[in-house]
C-alpha cells in the first residue's frame, strides 16, 4: 500500500473516531448495499485491521494476497467516492 493511501486511511481512522462519518448515506463498494457508508467503512477498516496482524512473507497463501490487494482498491473506490 502506497504511503498516501496509509496516510488517508489513518485520517478517515480519525473521522471515524470524531463521528464525521455519521452522515453517510448507503454505499456499496460492489459488495452489495450497506445501510450506511459509516457501517462499510467500520468493515473495511476491521478487515484491514485483521489483514496488517497476519505475518506478510515469501510464499503467502493466494488467498490471502489477492485479499490484500482487493482491500487496498476498495480503499481508493472509497477515497474517490467521499474523498
Amino acid at each position: 500500500m502506497d504511503s498516501d493511501l496509509s496516510t488517508w486511511i489513518a485520517e478517515l481512522r480519525a473521522r471515524l473516531a470524531r463521528g464525521e462519518l455519521g452522515r453517510l448515506g448507503p454505499m456499496d463498494l460492489g459488495y452489495g448495499e450497506f445501510a450506511s457508508g459509516e457501517e462499510v467503512i467500520r468493515i473495511m477498516l476491521a478487515d484491514l485491521d485483521d489483514l496488517e496482524q497476519r505475518p506478510t512473507q515469501l510464499g503467502e497463501q493466494p488467498s490471502l494476497a489477492s485479499r490484500r490487494r482487493a482491500i487496498v482498491e476498495d480503499f481508493r473506490r472509497l477515497r474517490a467516492l467521499i474523498g
